[in-house]
């Protein structure tokens, strides 16, 4: 599937990938369909950069003013699918960088616990503490 979407570098065939309620809808969609896009390269592409765009649109729900300055792509998704990361990043124009694990939700929650805990005093410190300690394993 990746190797069909990289050989594509625009589609106008439009996917919506909202097929369940969320910020970004509640019914799916595919349209403009024509026997040429109707391709696996196609048809991923579409729904990759539909994704793309809710990431984005979600983004600016959060912050209108658009004050991120850096992204972070976690989860495996985003860590596996490099096409999907290019197209978010062309809408966000900013710099990015990716988790260091799959367990990046567990790794958040140790985080905040150990600043809520008092055992750090900020979550760059609890940040800096859990880091060391997964390259000492």
């Amino acid at each position: 599937i990746l190797s069909k979407v990289e050989e594509i570098d625009s589609t106008d065939l439009k996917m919506n990938v909202a097929f369940y309620f969320s910020a970004v809808g509640s019914r799916g969609s595919l349209s403009e369909m024509r026997e040429e896009n109707m391709t696996v390269g196609h048809i991923f592409r579409s729904a990759f950069d539909n994704m793309a765009d809710n990431y984005f649109n979600c983004a600016l729900l959060i912050s209108p003013e658009k004050a991120w300055t850096r992204l972070v792509f976690s989860g495996g998704v985003a860590q596996r699918i490099h096409i999907l990361r290019e197209l978010i990043l062309r809408r966000f124009l900013s710099d990015s960088r990716i988790c260091t694990t799959l367990e990046d939700t567990l790794l958040g929650l140790i985080v905040l616990g150990r600043v809520f805990n008092g055992f750090n005093t900020s979550v760059e410190d609890a940040t800096s503490f859990v880091q060391d300690r997964i390259q000492q394993i």
